[in-house]
Formats: C-alpha cells, sequence, structure tokens
C-alpha cells in the first residue's frame, strides 16, 4: 500500500497546541528529556511525524454525485431528497442542463434540503453529448441564479476523450477559457478523462486554464490503497494512488485536485459490506493524499448503464451500509469553524504486519482523533469472495501519557459502536481490522 510519512501541509503560525519536548525531533529546550518507550523490536515500529488535520477536512472532502435529471421528475424524487439531507454530505456534483426549469426546480430542492453547494459540470461544442448541451457562460450564470446561488465550482465536461471527436483535444482547450470566464470568483475543474494512461499525455499541460486537477478513479474491486495492477509507464504502476495523481498532474501541473467520480459497484465488483468498508478507507486515504474532495459515485443505484450499483441507495431507496458509513463519518468529524491550531506531532506505531494505516485529526477543542485501519484486500477480485481481515493489536506510543481516551470502530452497520482501548504510560493500545478505528485523546 501507499504510506504518506511526511509533514502534512496543514500548519497554524499562532500559539502551538502542543508543548512538547522531542529530544528525537530536535525540539524544545530545557524541560528535561523525555522518556524514550521501551519497544520490543520483535514487532515493526513505524515512526510518525505529522501535523494534525483539522477534523472537519474529512467531513468537508465528501461530494456525492447526482443525477437530478434522471429522477428528479419520479414519483420517489422526495424520497431521494431525505435520503441526500440524510447524509449530511455538503457537496453535490451533477451536470448544468441547458433551459431545463425542471431540473432547475429539482436541484435547487436538493440542494436546499441538504444545505450543500453545487459542482456543475459544463459541455462544449464539437464534445457535446448531445446538441443541446454544450453551455455558455451567460448559460452557467443564468443556472446558478436558478438554483439560489449555490453554485460552488465549475467543471470542464466530464470524460472529453470519450466523446467520438477526432478533435477532442483542440476542441476541449479551445472551449476551456470561454467555460472558466463564467463564475470568474469560483473554482474551475480540470475536465476527466475516460482513459486517463492514454489521453493524458494527448491533452497535456492545461494548467493554466484550470484551478484544480480532476480526475475519476475506479478501483475495480481492488482496496483504496491498492498498489495498481497494470503494466507501469511513467507514473509507475496502472491503477495506484501516486499513479492516478501523478497522471492527473501531467494536465494540472500543481494544481490540487479533486476526484469528480470514485466509489465501488456493490453487485459487479463487490458485495455491499466491503463496498461500505472501501469507501469508509477510500475517504481516508484520499485525504492522505492531498485529495480536497471526493465525490463518490453515486447516490442511487441507476440499475442499469455503466453504474448500476454503484449507489449509498438501492433502486428502492432503501439505504445500503455505505450509506451509513459515509453519514457516520460525516457526522464524527464535522467541526465547522476556524480550525484550531496544530504543530506536528511526533508518535510511533507498533504493529504485527505493515498495512495498518493511519491518519491524525484535531477537533476545534483541541481533542486529537487517530484514525486507523488494515488497508488490506477485504475482497479477492478474483474468486469474487470477501478476505477475512483478522484483528491486530495496534500499539501507539506518544512523548506524552494521553488523557480522556476513547476508541469507536465502523461495524458492518455503518455504526460507530465503542471500542475498548488501553492505555499504559505513554501508549494506547486498540484492536484494529479492515474497519477503520477512531481512537479520540488529549494531549494536555
Amino acid at each position: 500500500m501507499w504510506r504518506i510519512l511526511r509533514i502534512l501541509a496543514f500548519h497554524s503560525a499562532g500559539a502551538a497546541l502542543f508543548a512538547l519536548s522531542l529530544s528525537a525531533c530536535g525540539g524544545g529546550g530545557g524541560g528535561g528529556t523525555t522518556p524514550t518507550p521501551q519497544i520490543s523490536s520483535a514487532i515493526p515500529e513505524l515512526h510518525v511525524v505529522e501535523t494534525p488535520l483539522p477534523a472537519d477536512s474529512l467531513a468537508d472532502s465528501v461530494g456525492i454525485n447526482t443525477h437530478v435529471n434522471v429522477y428528479g421528475s419520479a414519483p420517489d424524487f422526495q424520497t431521494i431528497v431525505a435520503r441526500e439531507a440524510g447524509l449530511g454530505a455538503r457537496h453535490l456534483r451533477d451536470g448544468i442542463l441547458d433551459a431545463d426549469a425542471a431540473f432547475d426546480t429539482a436541484m435547487s430542492q436538493l440542494l436546499v434540503a441538504a444545505n450543500a453547494k453545487l459542482d456543475g459540470i459544463t459541455d462544449c461544442a464539437g464534445i457535446e453529448f448531445l446538441p443541446t448541451s454544450p453551455t455558455s457562460p451567460a448559460q452557467i450564470q443564468a443556472f446558478d441564479v436558478a438554483i439560489g446561488n449555490r453554485l460552488e465550482a465549475v467543471e470542464s465536461p466530464d470524460d472529453v476523450d470519450d466523446r467520438n471527436d477526432a478533435n477532442w483535444v483542440a476542441d476541449t482547450v479551445t472551449c476551456l477559457p470561454s467555460l472558466r470566464s463564467a463564475e470568474p470568483a469560483l473554482p474551475f475543474y480540470a475536465p476527466t478523462l475516460y482513459n486517463q494512461l492514454a489521453d493524458a499525455p494527448l491533452l497535456g499541460n492545461i494548467s493554466a486554464d484550470v484551478d484544480y486537477g480532476n480526475a475519476n478513479r475506479y478501483l475495480a474491486g481492488r482496496n483504496p490503497g491498492s498498489p495498481g495492477w497494470g503494466g507501469p509507464d511513467t507514473c509507475g504502476i496502472y491503477g495506484a494512488l501516486p499513479w492516478a495523481l501523478c497522471e492527473t498532474r501531467l494536465n494540472s501541473g500543481t494544481k490540487p485536485i479533486v476526484f469528480g467520480g470514485t466509489g465501488y459497484n456493490s453487485v459487479t465488483e463487490v458485495d455491499e459490506l466491503t463496498q461500505a468498508k472501501y469507501i469508509s478507507r477510500l475517504l481516508l486515504v484520499n485525504l492522505q493524499a492531498g485529495v480536497s474532495r471526493s465525490y463518490l459515485y453515486d447516490l442511487k443505484d441507476d440499475g442499469g448503464g455503466l453504474f448500476p450499483a454503484n449507489g449509498l441507495i438501492r433502486a428502492d431507496d432503501s439505504t445500503k451500509p455505505a450509506y451509513a458509513v459515509v453519514a457516520s463519518e460525516i457526522a464524527f468529524f464535522s467541526d465547522p469553524g476556524p480550525p484550531a491550531a496544530a504543530s506536528a506531532l511526533s508518535y510511533s506505531i507498533q504493529e504485527p504486519t505493515t498495512s495498518i494505516d493511519h491518519l491524525l485529526f484535531v477537533k476545534r477543542d483541541g481533542t486529537l482523533v487517530l484514525a486507523l485501519w488494515n488497508e488490506t484486500p477485504s475482497w479477492n477480485v478474483t474468486t469474487e469472495k470477501e478476505i477475512p481481515v483478522a484483528p491486530e493489536e495496534v500499539a501507539v506510543t506518544f512523548a506524552f501519557s494521553p488523557r480522556a481516551v476513547a476508541a469507536v470502530s465502523l461495524n458492518d452497520a455503518g455504526a460507530f459502536g465503542t471500542k475498548t482501548a488501553t492505555t499504559s504510560q505513554n501508549t494506547i493500545s486498540v484492536s484494529v481490522d479492515d474497519h477503520v478505528t477512531l481512537v479520540s485523546f488529549h494531549s494536555i
């Protein structure tokens, strides 16, 4: 798996949250020497220096793809609206349709009920899906007004290389500046590519015309931290997260990145329980890699097409475990407001295997939250069977004695249940498997 061992970018220069004297990090002055924990050499140990992310960054990273043009006039639309509102997701992604008042009304209802904003996908002449689908700057502006000024981003056309247009590169490059000019105060997302491997180099560097890189990343039933499964190219192994980011940067350069579409099919790729486990980890893995938003594809199973069962709710509007997982994670991490000041924290993880992954957060009241999970395959893509993942006892050691320690773990129903975490001096021990475990504690 891909493990990031670096100091994350988030940092506040004000008063430090942690006053640590860490001789191993060369920090502090006076104050004595921090005792070195005694750790058995028989179990692998990982040393980490990490600045905690604001807890709300996880909640804010979740986006949901919707298809209001498909079900906006359906008899069950109000049930769909209620399901979306129940998730707590603040960001939706859907198309901008030209002169479709019914769509505008339904989209506005969905956004208001969910208290969400929209990433609006546009279209361009030459590569359009339909003769009526190209969007002009005036149409984008009119759509924003029609939905109550709830646009928060404008997105280039989706899958621009899959439009039966031999001149798709030129048509895309020609179109982007006009689309970007429509709402200059809003972020403008780069186009996604259907065949990122072959076509990212063809599109080339368009970073001057976009504010964010953008990719659709689907894993064909593999775990979020998969090392990849295809032949290597200059970006590495096809399918791996570093590969996807590298390919995206061929177009967007150093701009920040979103994933416009990501998720799992709970019929053709994995079962519903694995879909839930993988999505709960996918959100963490993507955020860990610096992906600012992951738009899950999608809200509801469409019962056909390319993604018949990628939804968080089924075609009959009943919820899957994945729905509960997303709602639980958003609710747990939701902590809007000015983030707490945070400084780098040094700790070590002792684990029987080397597949335990982690990400550290801080809430605005100073509570630290360490997310732990076993980023190993939970599904065999060949046999199409679940892979049982045994729990491992993981010991996390700090340079201080953590207090007010509490732990929860996602269960197969997608809800957080209380979990036992034991403390001994500077060490917290907790059992971790392929479900997400969250350990909360205070340093002072």
